[in-house]
């Protein structure tokens, strides 16, 4: 892209840009006295960018999002916990001040949504967790309605990523085998009851689940999440999920049929997936397949993918 030097109006009440001036900056000096200017930043020559949407985020400040406090974390790498204000979190179990925080420093790396996200865990870890979630996401979205220009509210908080635990075994990494299963009732294995009330998880609290399309049983479970209108569940819960498929062993055959029956995304690209091969591609040779998916009347993937120079070689990722 270009960068270009310039000035833009932003609504406050909407944050959408409502005018662009290209070239030359407008000062307040500038300004008619017609023009409901609430304020007037100068970004002193700094880019301004669209933010980061982060889609799987485990947690981060010495916030864990997988831990309820009753030893159930699942997964101890998935945070470092360099944060004093947050280093007892660990044994408290996650709080929705915990989850707020996150949201509030998340805007320091340019990250401005996020989907908070869970290792596979236990089925009452994701009780536990699950309602909190949505209330730190209520409060936040009351302190935006009532907000002023001093108030921090962070990084939006999206929907919950449930990384797991529909998993292949042998593709777990770091998930704890004990919580890893086959494709069951997405609401048993999330506790989730309509029932039951704002007390315990819903299916709208999810926005993505990874899974491994290969198990038995999951072309039928990725259809009647992405597409509840051709289920029998439509007439009492239309909400769709976004499905990742991920820590799997599935074919590039599999790939075809998880795309044809709702899939829509890779969840980290080459880590904890077959590796592609010139005879057997696998899940990565669906980026290469545009033109075939055409025809059948997919679209390809989107994916996700570690670069930290770590996980992902830098030629894997111009690729």
């Amino acid at each position: 892209g270009t960068l270009l030097p310039g000035s833009m109006t932003i609504d406050p009440s909407t944050g959408l840009i409502v005018d662009i001036n290209i070239g030359q900056a407008v000062g307040e000096e500038q300004l008619s006295s017609n023009d409901e200017i609430v304020q007037v930043v100068d970004c002193q020559g700094q880019i301004l960018s669209p933010g980061f949407i982060d889609i799987q985020l485990n947690g981060a400040y010495g916030v864990d999002f997988s831990n309820d406090g009753n030893g159930d974390t699942s997964n101890s790498a998935t945070t470092k916990r360099n944060s004093s204000d947050h280093q007892d979190q660990q044994t408290q179990g996650l709080d929705t001040k915990d989850i707020l925080y996150v949201a509030q420093r998340l805007v320091e790396t340019g990250v401005t949504s996020f989907c908070p996200t869970m290792v596979s865990s236990s089925r009452q870890t994701y009780r536990r967790i699950l309602p909190k979630m949505r209330i730190a996401r209520k409060q936040q979205q009351e302190k935006h309605h009532v907000s002023n220009n001093n108030d921090r509210v962070g990084a939006n908080i999206l929907g919950m990523h449930l990384e797991g635990p529909f998993f292949a075994p042998s593709k777990r990494g770091a998930h704890d085998l004990q919580h890893i299963k086959g494709i069951a009732s997405v609401e048993d294995v999330y506790g989730i009851n309509k029932n039951e009330g704002d007390e315990v998880p819903q299916l709208e609290d999810i926005e993505i689940i990874t899974l491994a399309p290969e198990l038995p049983g999951a072309f039928d479970a990725i259809q009647s999440l992405t597409k509840p209108d051709s289920s029998t569940s439509s007439a009492t819960n239309p909400h769709t999920i976004v499905i990742s498929c991920g820590h799997t062993e599935a074919t590039y055959k599999d790939g075809i049929q998880a795309l044809s029956h709702g899939a829509t995304l890779l969840t980290h690209l080459y880590n904890a997936m077959n590796s592609f091969h010139h005879r057997k591609p696998g899940l990565v040779g669906l980026l290469s397949s545009q033109a075939k998916l055409g025809t059948m009347g997919l679209k390809r993937p989107f994916f996700s993918m570690i670069v930290d120079g770590i996980h992902v070689h830098e030629s894997a990722v111009s690729m």
